[in-house]
C-alpha cells in the first residue's frame, strides 16, 4: 500500500478482500480489514469508513490517522488541494 505524504509503500501486506466497482472496496489481513462503502445519499455521496480487526492499541493508533485521512479528502474534494500533512505527523513515519 503506498501513502502520498511520503511517497513510501508500507510493507503491511494484505490483499484485496472485495471490490464491487463503484459501491465497496475491502483490503487487509483479516481480522485486521479496512472497507469503504460509497452510496447514494440525496443529493451527494454519503462514504463509509470501516476498520475491523483492532486491538485497543491499534484503534488509538488508527484513530487519528483516519481523522486526517477523511479531512484530507473532503479539503481536496472542495478545493482540488490537499491538506499539508504536519511534521509531526510525518515524524512518525520516518
Amino acid at each position: 500500500m503506498r501513502h502520498d505524504y511520503d511517497d513510501k509503500t508500507d510493507p503491511f501486506g494484505g490483499t484485496v478482500l472485495v471490490a464491487d466497482r463503484p459501491h465497496r472496496l475491502s483490503y487487509g489481513m483479516p481480522p485486521n480489514t479496512v472497507t469503504f462503502e460509497l452510496a447514494d445519499h440525496d443529493d451527494v455521496v454519503k462514504l463509509t469508513v470501516t476498520h475491523e480487526g483492532l486491538d485497543e492499541d491499534g484503534v488509538r493508533a488508527a484513530s487519528g490517522g483516519w481523522s486526517f485521512v477523511l479531512s484530507n479528502l473532503k479539503t481536496l474534494l472542495e478545493s482540488g488541494a490537499p491538506l499539508k500533512m504536519p511534521e509531526k505527523v510525518l515524524a512518525a513515519y520516518r
